[in-house]
C-alpha cells in the first residue's frame, strides 16, 4: 500500500545517504526495490536495513536485505527427522505435526511403502524431500488429524514445545470430558426402559459412581457401566414381572 511504500522509501533513501556507495534512485528503481522486498513485513525490512547500516561498509542492495531477512527464517528439518514424522503419519490412525513439504514427499514414497521393508520408501522420501525443500518457502507446521482424534491435542502440545506451532494451537483439538455423571446416564437409560422407581434406586446403588476428574478413567468407568447395565436391567425386569404376577395371583 501507499503508506508502506512511503515509509520504505524514507528508510531506503536515508541508508543510501548515510553509507558509501549510496545512490539516488529513480521512481521506477525505487518501486522495483520495494517490490523485491514486498514479501516481507515492512517492520522486518526496516529492521534489516538498520542492521545492514550497523554492520556493513556500503549501501545495501535489495539482495543484501533479503539475505539478512532469510538468515532469521526457520529452516526445514532434515530428511531423517522428516522421515520419522512421515513414517508415523503413514498409519492413518495417527495424528502428526507436519508440513506441506513432508506431505508431498510422503505422497511420493507411499507408492513403495511396506511395513515389511521400509528402506525403498525411506530412500524415495529422502530424495523427494531434499529436492522439494531446496525451493520451498518458510515451513508452515500444522496438525494432520488421524482417525484416533484423541492424539491430536498431545501432538499439538509437542508442536508448541518445539516452537513449530503457536501457543494455544492445542485448544481446537481438545476433547473435553463429558460433564454428565454416570448416575444421570443410568437414570435416563432406566427411565426409557420403564423400570419401577424402587428397582431403579437399587440399580443406581449397585452402579454408584461419583464424578471422576481423570478423563480416561471416567471413560473407562462409564463404559463399564454401560456394558453392565443391560444385565442388571434384565434381572430387574424379570423380578418386576415376577412381583406383578405374584400380586395378581394374590
Amino acid at each position: 500500500n501507499k503508506k508502506d511504500y512511503s515509509e520504505f522509501c524514507k528508510s531506503w533513501k536515508v541508508v543510501h545517504e548515510l553509507m558509501p556507495g549510496g545512490k539516488s534512485l529513480s521512481d521506477a528503481a525505487m518501486a522495483l526495490c520495494f517490490e523485491s522486498l514486498a514479501f516481507y513485513p515492512l517492520a522486518d525490512v526496516k529492521k534489516a536495513i538498520a542492521e545492514h547500516a550497523k554492520n556493513e561498509k556500503f549501501a545495501p542492495s535489495p539482495n543484501d536485505i533479503i539475505n539478512i531477512l532469510d538468515a532469521d527464517k526457520p529452516v526445514h528439518i532434515g530428511a531423517d527427522e522428516a522421515w520419522s514424522i512421515a513414517r508415523h503419519g503413514m498409519d492413518q490412525k495417527n495424528s502428526v505435526c507436519i508440513t506441506q513439504e513432508i506431505l508431498a514427499a510422503m505422497d511420493i514414497a507411499s507408492d513403495v511403502y511396506s511395513t515389511r521393508d521400509e528402506n525403498p520408501a525411506r530412500m524415495a522420501f529422502r530424495d523427494a524431500y531434499n529436492r522439494i525443500v531446496k525451493t520451498a518457502p518458510t515451513p508452515k507446521w500444522f496438525v494432520s488429524v488421524g482417525e484416533d482424534k484423541a492424539q491430536a491435542e498431545m501432538v499439538a502440545l509437542e508442536g508448541i514445545r518445539l516452537g513449530r506451532l503457536p501457543h494455544g494451537a492445542d485448544l481446537k483439538y481438545r476433547i473435553e470430558p463429558p460433564t454428565t455423571t454416570a448416575q444421570k446416564l443410568i437414570e435416563g437409560y432406566v427411565q426409557r426402559v420403564g423400570v419401577r422407581e424402587d428397582h431403579m434406586a437399587k440399580i443406581k446403588s449397585m452402579l454408584k459412581t461419583d464424578k471422576i476428574d481423570d478423563r480416561e478413567q471416567r471413560k473407562i468407568r462409564e463404559r463399564e457401566i454401560y456394558d453392565r447395565m443391560p444385565t442388571y436391567l434384565q434381572q430387574e425386569v424379570v423380578i418386576q414381572k415376577e412381583s406383578i404376577s405374584v400380586s395378581r395371583v394374590n
